[in-house]
């Protein structure tokens, strides 16, 4: 499969696991603010974008699915119900890390 579209699929994976799956027995994915929820959003499709702009440039589709791409499905988890800044935050941080798979 071509790596343009390994990346959709990647990007379903974040999409399903890291924005829309919800555990309603955890504190902080129980509930959250919609500003948490776009920010989750915005989160998974700029990483998803950043994928395929590495995959466009030459970066083999394998090298960027073994990336540690974990931190963008446990964000939900991790932080607070109401806090958008500590997922922005996060945002930045893996796309500086996909940006060193160059």
């Amino acid at each position: 499969m071509p790596g343009h579209e390994r990346m959709i699929l990647l990007g379903g994976r974040l999409l399903r696991d890291g924005v829309l799956m919800q555990n309603a027995l955890s504190v902080n994915d129980g509930f959250c603010s919609a500003e948490k929820g776009a920010a989750l959003l915005d989160l998974a499709l700029d990483v998803v974008d950043a994928c395929q702009g590495l995959v466009e440039r030459g970066v083999a589709a394998t090298t960027i699915e073994q990336a540690d791409l974990g931190r963008v499905l446990r964000a939900r988890e991790e932080t607070g119900p109401s806090d958008a800044a500590a997922v922005k935050a996060r945002n930045a941080e893996m796309l500086k890390a996909l940006d060193g798979l160059q």
